[in-house]
């Protein structure tokens, strides 16, 4: 089952259930943004809406692995010391439904780039079914023996050659990879990765814009919170509904409590600091004099 939010109105009150992510790293977070040409080229602000990962291939060089979508297509870029680095092919590997499962079931995708485009759902490392231009998804650039070198690879999949099917936040696993494809595989998340064990792989959630600016609010209730996602502060408004602030508290997908405060004079309008939280997924518990809302609030 994919690990999924889901929101319910009871009373005057908003609630979300969240269904714990899994993984050895911290979530990443794929947001809806705009689209991309995949050319091989990164076009001037082309990417600059996409967030970012990084994986160590020496003490020296590191491949960024750029990533958004844009409500059709999942949208990945890789970048530097690709083929410049004793070559390194980009790989996706990707658990649509988010299962965590010990081996391989059919929600599972391992997707390659090299001087072909090669793809499965039955099991990682499948080089049998290579094609220069793969039917249902874009790799490029693809590899050439000589120079210019290849440095820059973007990568487009299809939310429907996967079965990804939400509109809405959703969860699915996740790992990147650039490899020489016999005895060199450098990963993301950085340690305990199997390709062939779908459970080691990390987590991303996927944002859409209608649920990540969403505000909740009810015929009684109307708490404002900006921005989410956030990097540095978190604005909480309760006065548009007449209510004040007694007790805030942020927690973590684990249920420990980051933060809580009870704020002197039980103001209607509040701010907090996040900018030193880690990136990833918190809890937001805001209790009023007559109100009580929970809010999934993303830090990046």
């Amino acid at each position: 089952m994919r690990n999924t939010y889901l929101c319910r109105l009871v009373g005057a009150s908003v609630f979300y259930l969240i269904i714990s992510t899994h993984g050895n790293a911290q979530p990443i977070i794929i947001k809806e943004a705009s689209s991309v040409n995949v050319d091989g080229i990164i076009s001037a602000g082309e990417w600059a809406d996409a967030d970012s990962i990084q994986i160590d291939i020496s003490a020296s060089a590191k491949v960024t692995i750029l990533f958004k979508h844009d409500g059709t297509n999942f949208n990945f870029a890789f970048l530097n010391n690709l083929e410049s680095s004793n070559i390194r092919f980009p790989e996706i590997l990707l658990d649509v439904n988010n299962d965590k499962s010990a081996s391989w079931m059919s929600d599972d995708w391992w997707f390659h780039v090299s001087a072909t485009d090669c793809e499965s759902n039955t099991a990682p490392n499948d080089y049998s079914n290579c094609l220069l231009v793969q039917p249902g998804w874009l790799g490029v650039n693809n590899f050439n023996s000589g120079p210019p070198l290849t440095d820059t690879v973007e990568i487009q999949i299809p939310f429907t050659k996967i079965d990804f099917l939400s509109q809405s936040t959703d969860t699915i696993g996740i790992s990147f990879d650039v490899t020489n494809t016999f005895n060199a595989w450098n990963f993301w998340p950085s340690s305990g990765v199997n390709s062939s064990n779908p459970s080691t792989w990390g987590t991303a959630i996927v944002e859409f814009i209608a649920s990540s600016t969403m505000e909740i609010q009810s015929t009684t209730v109307v708490l404002k919170i900006s921005p989410n996602p956030v990097v540095d502060e978190l604005a909480l408004d309760l006065s548009d509904s007449g209510d004040r602030i007694q007790s805030i508290s942020l927690t973590d997908l684990n249920g420990r409590v980051i933060y809580h405060s009870s704020p002197v004079g039980e103001p209607s309008f509040i701010t907090i600091p996040v900018k030193d939280f880690a990136r990833g997924v918190y809890i937001l518990a805001c209790t009023g004099f007559n109100s009580f809302v929970k809010k999934r609030i993303i830090k990046q």
